[in-house]
C-alpha cells in the first residue's frame, strides 16, 4: 500500500509540471500492480491514450524483451505470458 501510494504521488506531481519521461525501475513481481496504479492515475487524468509506456526486462541479456504502447495494451501482454511476469 505504501508503494502504491508513492507511485500515485509521483505520477500526480509528474502531471502537474512539464512534459517529461519518467524511468520507474520496479521488481518483477510488482510489476503488474505498478502498471495497474499507473492506467488507473493515467485514466484519472484521462491522457490513458496519450501517454505510451516502455518494459524493458532483462536488458544485455539473451531474453532481452521492450515492450511498447498503451498501458493498458502493455498490462494485457504482461498477463498473457507468464515468462514476462518473471
Amino acid at each position: 500500500a505504501k508503494k502504491k501510494r508513492e507511485l500515485q504521488e509521483l505520477l500526480q506531481q509528474a502531471r502537474m509540471g512539464p512534459p517529461a519521461t519518467l524511468v520507474i525501475y520496479e521488481a518483477p513481481h510488482r510489476l503488474l500492480s505498478t502498471l495497474e496504479t499507473i492506467a488507473e492515475v493515467l485514466e484519472e487524468e484521462g491522457s490513458s491514450a496519450m501517454r505510451q509506456v516502455a518494459v524493458c526486462r532483462e536488458l544485455t541479456k539473451r531474453f532481452e524483451t521492450i515492450l511498447r504502447g498503451e498501458v493498458r495494451d502493455v498490462l494485457r501482454r504482461i498477463e498473457e505470458d507468464p515468462n514476462q511476469q518473471k
